[in-house]
Parts: C-alpha cells; structure tokens; sequence
C-alpha cells in the first residue's frame, strides 16, 4: 500500500478507528498554507480521530467558481462538502469559516456574500456545530502599498477594478454583516490582531500559525492551555497533494476519491 507518512489512502478494517468528532474547515488562502497546522491543532484539540471536511484554495470564492493561474475550482457553497455532512452520520462538529474577503476582489455584493455566508451558517446549524468566524483584516488595509494591491489584484484576481480604498470600505461593511450573523446564529467571531501580520498584509506569518489557531479553535474552551500544535514538512505535503473532489486543470475536468487521506488513528480529510 502507498502511504506518504503517517498518512494512506486507504482506510483501516479496525472499526473502532471511526471518527470520533467532525471538523469542517472553510476558507481560501490562509487555510490553504496552514491546513497542517490547523487540522494538527484541530486533533490536539479534540483527539486523533476526526472526519475533516475542507474547502479552499488560493483565490476561493464562497459562492461562485475561482480561477488561479490553471486550476478552477466551484465555488464553496457548490461544493460537494455539505453534501458529504448530509450523508455522513452525525457527530460532534466544529467548524471555521476565514478568508471571508476573496469575494469583494470578486466584485460580488456585500449582501450577495452575507447570503452565502449565511447559507452555510444555516446548514452548520442543523448539524449543532460550534462555529468559528474570523472577520476580515480590515485594519491592515492602510498598510498595503499600491504596487502590493496591483500583484495581488493582477495575480489572483485579474478582472477586478476597484481602487484600494473600495476594497476597505466593503470589508469594513462586510465585517459589520458578519458580526449581524454571528449574533443570530450564535457563533464565535475572531477580531483579526494587526500583529498577527507583517509584511505581508493579507497573510497570517508564518511562525505564529499555531499560536493564531489554537486561539482560533479554542475559543469555545476558555480553560485550554496546551502546547501549541507542531506540524511538518510530510504533513503538509500530504494534505497539499490531496485532489480535492470536484476541480478543472488546463480547462480539464477531474474529480478526487474522498477521503483522500485516512491515518492509522482513524482520521479522515476530505477536500472538496
């Protein structure tokens, strides 16, 4: 059997290696980098055996397709992912949902992506899961320079033609949104801290990923004081290789076996 790591794509015959608990992680670029350390935190948190349900990708949108470069992906909320909750038997579920902001870049409407957001919020809810917002970085947007603003908006999202300034007074008003929804739907909102950047205005640094998301996780657990989650180079590659279900390469069509990894501990990621 192939294995890369600790990880395989088969699962094992033991049954008692089912999950134990369910954690859907929603999110674009940020998640995308750290998802080792995230899901790494996410077992820490709440044991070995988990059933990972993960939607991102570099550009992803919540509600649309995105393009980055060659590869194509749906949008979020016409994944396969809640699908794959309805079907599965229920369990104990936490969620995160970040990177919220991709849309705006999009040019979609606040209202438009409140509804998305809000869609989500609603299918979590019926699945009593404890959920995570993180807000948009609304205050780094003063520190991003115009060249800064030209790649990013060249690269990720070329059809865009919003000045700076719109960016930040939309995810200014989508913030608000946020905050509106959480309220109705009783989940956790996360400020973005200002430090948590450096440079690089829109991506969390590197070597506070696992500080930043044991907060993040663990908000619901105010007594948690644990060693931060360490992950690794065979970790990431192997989370990072995984074919999500749906995808288009070169404007060709492939879809990915979920779950595309399972452990020995009984832990399941399905990407989508």
């Amino acid at each position: 059997m192939e294995t890369v790591g600790n990880y395989q794509p088969t699962a094992p015959s033991n049954s008692s290696l089912e999950p134990t608990h369910r954690v859907v992680l929603v999110g674009a670029s940020n998640l995308t980098r750290a998802v080792h350390i995230i899901t790494k935190t996410a077992q820490d948190l709440w044991g070995d055996s988990g059933d990972f349900l993960i939607a991102m990708g570099h550009g992803r949108s919540y509600g649309q397709p995105s393009t980055v470069m060659v590869r194509r992906l749906p949008g979020i909320l016409q994944s396969g992912l809640w699908d794959a909750l309805e079907r599965r038997p229920e369990l104990p579920t936490h969620a995160l949902l970040t990177d919220i902001g991709n849309d705006i870049l999009y040019e979609v409407p606040i209202e438009k992506i409140a509804g998305w957001v809000e869609t989500m919020l609603q299918r979590l809810e019926k699945h009593q899961a404890q959920t995570v917002i993180t807000l948009l970085p609304t205050e780094n947007v003063g520190r991003i320079l115009p060249w800064q603003y030209f790649v990013v908006r060249s690269f990720f999202f070329p059809g865009c033609r919003l000045p700076l300034k719109e960016v930040g007074d939309r995810a200014v008003v989508l913030n608000g949104r946020l905050r509106e929804l959480a309220k109705k739907y009783n989940v956790k909102v996360i400020e973005q801290n200002p430090e948590w950047y450096g440079f690089d205005p829109i991506h969390l640094k590197t070597q506070l990923w696992a500080k930043v998301y044991q907060d993040v996780l663990s908000c619901y657990d105010e007594a948690c004081d644990r060693d931060l989650s360490v992950g690794s180079f065979i970790r990431w590659l192997s989370l990072r290789t995984c074919f999500p279900e749906r995808h288009w390469l070169c404007g060709i069509a492939g879809r990915g076996a979920q779950p595309a990894r399972i452990t020995p501990e009984g832990s399941r990621f399905s990407f989508f």
